[in-house]
């Protein structure tokens, strides 16, 4: 596993470049690339962890009128594209947090109202 999705691409791009500089200097050929073993498939891709959140004091509701309320819109065409992109995984369909990361690498934001 890597340790990011950067370093999973930036090993990616060098074993491809390795790869076809051993083919084009002959020094592989396609028919000697064939094996009864199968090919890897490419590794799915998550989104990388978001940073932890500051203290921000207890979580028991005391002031329960300081509350922030925000109604978050997402098409549900948008949410079926990621999971068949595999940016997102059928179970995380109701995960508001995987589903904003994953838009957030298509450069998309949701429609998100203040409602209090």
């Amino acid at each position: 596993m890597f340790c990011s999705a950067g370093c999973r691409r930036a090993h990616d791009a060098a074993a491809r470049a390795t790869g076809r500089a051993t083919i084009e200097g002959e020094r592989l050929t396609i028919p000697g690339t064939r094996s009864e073993v199968p090919g890897t498939r490419a590794l799915l891709q998550r989104p990388e962890s978001p940073a932890p959140l500051p203290d921000i004091g207890p979580g028991n509701g005391a002031f329960p009128e300081a509350l922030a309320h925000f109604r978050v819109a997402i098409p549900v065409p948008v949410i079926e594209g990621l999971i068949k992109l595999r940016w997102l995984r059928a179970d995380q369909q109701h995960d508001l947090l995987a589903i904003l990361a994953a838009m957030k690498r298509l450069g998309r934001e949701p429609d998100i109202l203040r409602v209090t």
